[in-house]
C-alpha cells in the first residue's frame, strides 16, 4: 500500500494536511514553501510559507519571516508574523518583532517585543521602512468631528 500517490495526495486525504519537521539538531536557512504542516524544534532563519499550521517548538530558534494560517509560538522567535488567521504565543515562548494577525492568543508569562495589527489583516499599514519610521498617518479633513464631544458642542 503506497503511502504517497503521484497526484500529491495521501489515502488519508489531500497532501496540504501533511507534516514536515526541522528536527532538534537541524540548521536551515532559506526559503521553505510547506504546503501542510510545518514544525521547527531546530534553528531555522529565513521565510517559511507554510499552507496551514506552523510550530516553532520551546526549543526552537527562529529568525525571518513566517506566513501561516495557524501560527504557534512556544521557543524563540525574531521577524515578522503576516497574514495569519490565528496566532498563539505560549508561556515559554520569546518573540522580537511584528506580528499581523486576526486573532491573537498570549499566553502568561511570554516574553513579547511586538508591534501588533490584531483583526482585519486587509488593512495591513506599511511597515517601517530601513531607518526605522513608520509612514505618518493621514490628518484629520476640516470635516472631522472628535466623539468625544457631547452633542451640540461641535463648530
Amino acid at each position: 500500500m503506497a503511502l504517497w500517490r503521484k497526484t500529491g495526495t495521501t489515502e488519508r486525504g489531500h497532501a496540504d494536511h501533511s507534516l514536515s519537521i526541522i528536527g532538534e539538531s537541524t540548521q536551515v536557512e532559506g526559503v521553505l514553501d510547506v504546503p501542510g504542516n510545518l514544525r521547527i524544534e531546530g534553528t531555522f532563519r529565513g521565510r517559511a510559507i507554510v499552507g496551514h499550521r506552523l510550530v516553532v517548538a520551546e526549543s526552537a530558534q527562529v529568525k525571518g519571516t513566517l506566513e501561516a494560517r495557524e501560527v504557534l509560538i512556544a521557543g524563540r522567535f525574531e521577524g515578522e508574523i503576516k497574514g495569519s488567521q490565528h496566532v498563539e504565543i505560549a508561556s515559554t515562548a520569546y518573540l522580537k518583532g511584528t506580528i499581523h494577525s486576526q486573532k491573537l492568543e498570549v499566553h502568561s508569562g511570554a516574553t513579547l517585543l511586538l508591534t501588533c495589527q490584531v483583526g482585519d489583516i486587509q488593512d495591513t499599514p506599511p511597515s517601517p521602512d530601513r531607518n526605522g519610521t513608520s509612514p505618518k498617518p493621514e490628518p484629520l479633513t476640516k470635516d472631522a468631528t472628535p466623539h468625544t464631544l457631547p452633542k451640540g458642542k461641535h463648530k
